[in-house]
């Protein structure tokens, strides 16, 4: 009788168990659902990436703190002349950076704001971000700013043009583009404010090969994609490179600076580590893209926040339920590609070893991006707990 019984619960055991094995593959395909509290689910994938070791995260403001962070700079129809303040926008590679362009683009032309995109311009000099023209490092040549919309007429100007510290004062109140954290530190407006978007990593960086072989006009299919990315990770897993695109945009012309003054630079840890603490000593204003309809509600306070021009807002993405703007306006969307990022993730997820080594490859960088979420969740939640 004992042993019936013994038998039957060991079949119970083993059925139980086999009823809950889970394949290799499941274990990085899921979706992580958890969130931040107060966070929205998003249908964007947050994939679980290897832990980092040893490196010393910056301590959180308060929600006291984050209120004064998110004071608004001007209302879009007061003269613009009154405004000592600045929005510089810090386009970080792949992350909604032709949206938000666009966006400003709209809003200055609708507001009499000084607005220029500034390009080739990732590896400004300290230097010349103290007098002269802006000089990048990275080829000797001067940065160039595009896009203008001058703040005295409202029109919009594509002549390529140079900018230097002393002029951007007098004619722009926004200026956005690929330029480094700090590259305003020179201006001469009482108060900058910095603002940029984050993605995940492992998106921003498929989401780049895809740019670049549009770019540059390749013949690329899903499967060639996926093989170049396999390359490329590998390649630079070998040589204990890991990808940290937010190196080239967070770290500020003076670190940069003393970083090649050191014979290696600085290793990987201590880079995450000072792009954090940049974060915090910068109080930058942080969008996430899987939240784009709550980070535009952050922007939109900075520099609406009596509601005068919220339609062009609702536009780009930001939901809120008013009575005064337009609902019903579109929309707008990017343009789609017959390979997409979402398509690539899924060829490359296919594969469970490399799959593994990508998440390995963008640990730091993906690190980054989730301490800034915190930091995005800690504005957003001081926006509505104070009404402003």
């Amino acid at each position: 009788m004992r042993r019936e019984l013994f038998g039957i619960i060991l079949l119970i055991v083993v059925v139980f168990s086999l009823l809950n094995i889970r394949s290799p593959l499941s274990s990085i395909s899921q979706i992580h659902d958890e969130t931040i509290p107060g966070e929205k689910s998003s249908s964007t994938p947050k994939f679980k990436t290897p832990k980092v070791k040893d490196v010393l995260t910056p301590k959180l403001y308060s929600i006291k703190k984050a209120t004064e962070v998110i004071q608004p700079l001007w209302r879009c129809n007061e003269p613009s002349y009154t405004r000592d303040s600045m929005l510089i926008f810090v386009h970080i590679f792949k992350t909604a950076g032709s949206t938000i362009r666009d966006l400003f683009r709209k809003y200055a032309m609708e507001c009499h704001t000084g607005y220029a995109i500034v390009v080739y311009c990732s590896y400004l000099t300290l230097e010349s971000s103290k007098k002269g023209r802006w000089i990048s490092s990275e080829n000797d040549l001067p940065c160039v700013r595009k896009n203008t919309v001058h703040r005295w007429a409202s029109l919009f100007d594509t002549t390529p043009r140079y900018i230097n510290s002393t002029y951007a004062s007098k004619a722009f109140d926004i200026i956005g583009g690929h330029i480094p954290l700090g590259a305003a530190d020179y201006i001469p407006r009482k108060k900058k404010v910095y603002f940029t978007f984050m993605r995940s990593s492992v998106e921003k960086f498929v989401s780049g090969k895809l740019f670049i072989n549009e770019h540059f006009e390749r013949n690329f299919t899903l499967e060639s994609t996926a093989s170049q990315i396999k390359t490329d990770v590998t390649e630079d897993m070998n040589k204990g490179i890991f990808f940290l695109k937010t190196a080239d945009y967070l770290l500020t012309p003076s670190q940069e600076q003393k970083n090649d003054e050191h014979t290696h630079g600085l290793n990987v840890k201590a880079q995450v580590e000072l792009i954090m603490k940049n974060l915090i000593d910068y109080k930058v204003i942080i969008g996430i893209v899987d939240r784009m309809s709550e980070s535009l509600e952050l922007l939109h306070h900075l520099i609406d926040y009596t509601h005068e021009v919220s339609d062009i807002f609702i536009r780009f993405g930001m939901d809120i339920k008013r009575e005064d703007v337009l609902l019903s306006k579109p929309k707008v969307k990017n343009k789609s590609v017959i390979v997409t990022t979402s398509s690539v993730l899924q060829e490359l997820k296919k594969d469970v070893k490399f799959f593994n080594q990508f998440l390995e490859y963008v640990k730091y960088d993906q690190f980054i991006v989730d301490y800034a979420r915190k930091i995005h969740m800690l504005q957003y939640q001081a926006l509505q707990k104070y009404n402003f």
